[in-house]
């Protein structure tokens, strides 16, 4: 979204012609500025300059705004994802995912909304722990580097319910529904135990309870929240970005 507005900053109100190697600044160039050529310098700088200024109003208009007076989709999930008990564990590429804490301040959600209401107002009085991941603190959501190890048991366990559900797939084109539903119900004790298995390894995972696999939760940098990347490599710990 930035790089559009930039392109448009640029090639519609031109403030590419601020980049010409002259001390007067024109969206508009006169007549004695059309020869000019752009100094590879300035237009870097101005480059820099107009993402760096668009993105800090996004920013602001969302934190400030948007997020504040109209909607804030995600952190509504959260909080579901509070009152449920439930914490999310996104894996969006090999190495690289989301991190939703979701576990509740109170250590239930199995229960009626009379409790549910007296927990929120005990919240709100802020006498309970807080919903963070981190002791203390209110930071639930991170982006996520996860080491290789991980990402080897993930694909051990889930093997067994990838098989079957190839299994399935291939039997939609060629089988009735009857069998398939017969192979599901076979195998259902080995899904039900793989998705135990996982649940257990990411809780022990998260509570620092592995002895070979561990985690650092930290800030993103400055210019790796303005890039949208990661500098540090993972080897044998993973990373959890707060921001």
């Amino acid at each position: 979204m930035v790089i559009y507005v930039c392109l448009c900053c640029h090639q519609v109100i031109g403030v590419e012609h601020w980049a010409v190697a002259d001390p007067e600044v024109h969206t508009a160039p006169p007549e004695y500025m059309e020869d000019s050529s752009a100094s590879p310098i300035c237009r870097f700088a101005v480059g820099v300059m107009t993402y760096l200024i668009i993105y800090l109003l996004q920013r602001l208009f969302m934190v400030l705004v948007y997020e504040r007076y109209i909607k804030n989709s995600i952190q509504d999930f959260v909080d579901i994802c509070s009152l449920a008990n439930i914490s999310v564990f996104i894996l969006a590429l090999e190495n690289y995912g989301f991190y939703i804490h979701g576990r509740s301040a109170h250590g239930f959600a199995d229960t009626d909304m009379q409790t549910i209401m007296r927990q929120l107002q005990r919240e709100e009085e802020d006498l309970c722990g807080h919903r963070g991941l981190l002791p203390g603190t209110d930071q639930q959501t991170f982006q996520m580097a996860i080491p290789l190890q991980l990402r080897s048991y993930y694909q051990k366990v889930m093997a067994p319910i990838n098989s079957i559900t190839l299994s399935t797939k291939r039997m939609s084109v060629a089988g009735p529904a009857a069998l398939r539903s017969k192979v599901l119900s076979a195998n259902m004790d080995r899904i039900i135990q793989a998705y135990h298995n996982m649940n257990k390894f990411l809780a022990a995972y998260l509570e620092h309870a592995l002895k070979d696999l561990d985690y650092d939760v930290r800030e993103k940098t400055f210019v790796e929240s303005l890039l949208d990347i990661e500098f540090t490599e993972i080897f044998d710990k993973g990373i959890l970005y707060t921001g």
